[in-house]
């Protein structure tokens, strides 16, 4: 039987929202061992209440339609479903869902960010804030980010779901409106997601690689603006994985630009080559992280656009992004990079990012 939406159950016994915050204080102030509490889908601030006390979610009652919280060992019984916000609510993902006319579904007319959690803490947050900013504004979407914090949102998401270490996506699209090309007038509410995915924690003992081929990039001419419309990246990223390889790498007129989610740098007489943020690649913030590292440490930086044979003849290679790391490319089109093997240079800057990041998010080392 399903509860009214303004009432809670704590240790089985009904309260309305409104008092639930003065009773968790009380029970907080004894104690509070063994307090089991369940509040629907959608009542944040009950939520956040019950983290804030300390309560750990423990997934969906389907008897009473409502999430569990509890300071009790996990109840394996319940099925647990990872929460993820939608416009001011915390949903198990199976129920997180928007309307068939947002524009994000019709038309990819929204904008995203990933942002990489180590060790309980975000890394670079900063700069995917301003990059989303930027984002947002080239699209003429108006967010409230008073309203949807987003970065607060996501250190309490990754807190409620127990992931110390997990990659959360934020996006926004323009919301829900009549389908018409132009943009909806009176504008609407942007709809507004956030969900995260468990990762590893940081890998210390060096550089990843993959392989890849090359691909025709055919994508639009502002790939600075981190837009949802994706088909492009996902057909060459299918193309790479029926090849049995890493990742496609793209090319523009004979000229290497980057990769469908990643940076890509060649390693040329000893410094670094990357194309120039002229709008038509991402301006990536692990790649922002790399050039900054490579000058800290005396390594030159180019940023230039190399031509095909380049990429061929280059003593080393290696993409970057917030998935991705620092990851060597040791084969190209079935031809071999350098050695095929982690180059040194690749390796050196790997281990610099991995100190960075345990600095910034507190990782022991």
């Amino acid at each position: 039987m399903n509860m009214p939406t303004d009432h809670a159950l704590l240790n089985g016994r009904p309260c309305t929202l409104a008092e639930l915050p003065a009773l968790l204080r009380t029970a907080a102030g004894a104690g509070g061992d063994g307090l089991c509490c369940e509040v629907p889908p959608r009542a944040a601030a009950a939520q956040q209440s019950l983290w804030r006390e300390g309560f750990r979610y423990e997934g969906l009652n389907r008897a009473t339609g409502c999430l569990r919280f509890s300071r009790l060992p996990a109840d394996a019984s319940l099925p647990r479903e990872p929460l993820s916000y939608l416009d001011g609510e915390w949903l198990p993902r199976a129920d997180a869902r928007v309307r068939v006319e947002d524009r994000g579904f019709v038309f990819s007319d929204g904008v995203y960010e990933v942002v990489r959690y180590y060790n309980g803490r975000a890394f670079t947050m900063r700069e995917h804030e301003e990059r989303m900013r930027f984002s947002l504004r080239s699209l003429k979407i108006e967010l409230d980010w008073k309203a949807h914090p987003l970065a607060a949102i996501s250190d309490e998401l990754l807190a409620v779901n127990g992931w110390p270490d997990a990659h959360v996506y934020w996006q926004v699209t323009r919301g829900a409106a009549h389908r018409k090309h132009y943009f909806p007038r009176p504008a609407v509410a942007p709809t507004v997601t956030i969900f995260a995915y468990p990762e590893g924690p940081l890998k210390q003992d060096g550089a990843r690689s993959m392989t890849a081929i090359t691909r025709e990039d055919v994508r639009w001419k502002h790939c600075e603006i981190k837009s949802i419309s994706l088909l492009s990246n996902i057909l060459d990223s299918e193309a790479a994985q029926a090849a049995g390889v890493g990742t496609a790498i793209l090319v523009r007129q004979g000229i290497v630009t980057e990769c469908p989610a990643r940076s890509l740098f060649l390693v040329e007489r000893g410094g670094l080559t990357s194309y120039p943020l002229d709008g038509t690649v991402l301006d990536s913030i692990t790649r922002r992280v790399v050039i900054e590292l490579a000058r800290g440490a005396g390594i030159t930086v180019r940023e230039e656009g190399p031509a095909l044979a380049r990429l061929y003849a280059a003593e080393e290679a290696f993409v970057v992004g917030t998935t991705t790391e620092v990851t060597a490319v040791t084969e190209v089109d079935g031809r071999r990079i350098g050695n095929g093997q982690v180059g040194a240079l690749t390796q050196r800057l790997a281990d610099l990012f991995v100190e960075r990041v345990r600095r910034e998010c507190g990782i022991a080392g």
